[in-house]
């Protein structure tokens, strides 16, 4: 979800991302957001070393993928599937 300007925190579909910055401010909150998902993604190539090449290939391609909705999917208009399935998003 697009988050441009002072109360865009409010509209970020992920949770954690969201309480951070309500919690810390719309600067350092996503940073400190970001740095749990880094957390995390080491936790899981530690653990689980079999699997995490396809966990970290599925979160690189929804990544990649979330990156172009915000900056070009948007304006181009184009609505997600997804959006169909999950009617609170």
């Amino acid at each position: 979800m697009s988050s441009h300007g002072p109360d865009g925190y409010k509209l970020e579909f992920h949770p954690v991302f969201r309480l951070a910055a309500e919690f810390c401010g719309p600067v350092i909150g996503p940073l400190l957001g970001f740095l749990g998902k880094v957390i995390a993604a080491l936790l899981v190539g530690i653990y689980l070393r079999k699997w995490s090449r396809w966990f970290f290939l599925t979160v690189i391609i929804l990544s990649f993928w979330a990156a172009w909705y915000n900056i070009w999917g948007i304006k181009l208009g184009y609505y997600p599937n997804i959006f169909n399935l999950l009617p609170w998003l």
